[in-house]
């Protein structure tokens, strides 16, 4: 739960989200960790990413403990673009440049983290109900027994 936290933080403050966030949407990033089934986020606290913590498994013959963190990343945005036969909803390039500002945060939260070992982000599953884009994944990573 620590690490999501402060994984939260870590992406709140960062300059490059921020920007990206007041440029798109006129507000920053919400966060979340867990999300309360009986009052879900709406489409007006979007954009958000929401964390939950996953799976641990200790490794009692070293010193670190495999963790994983599950995150979905939820936006909303309108427009298409036409190109010849070609129609692309403007969602999916704006997830995919918000996604990965906040890789760009997490990689490097964790890089910088003298207690994670290193970390991967797999599982990349994308979800449209247009106009409602959403990415899903999972953070795994080392973290050393405190």
């Amino acid at each position: 739960m620590a690490i999501c936290r402060e994984l939260a933080s870590a992406i709140e403050g960062d300059a490059g989200v921020a920007n990206f966030c007041t440029s798109n949407f006129g507000k920053n990033i919400k966060m979340y960790i867990g999300i309360d089934d009986e009052a879900k986020p709406e489409e007006s606290d979007m954009p958000f990413i929401a964390f939950r913590p996953g799976d641990y498994s200790p490794n009692i013959d070293q010193e670190k403990r495999n963790e994983t963190i599950f995150f979905s990343l939820c936006l909303k945005s309108e427009g298409y673009t036409i190109s010849g036969s070609t129609i692309t909803m403007n969602g999916l390039g704006v997830l995919e440049s918000l996604y990965f500002e906040i890789e760009r945060v997490i990689m490097a939260y964790c890089t910088t983290n003298k207690f994670i070992g290193a970390a991967s982000i797999a599982g990349l599953n994308t979800e449209i109900a247009y106009p409602l884009f959403r990415v899903s994944g999972q953070i795994s990573f080392q973290e050393d027994y405190l």
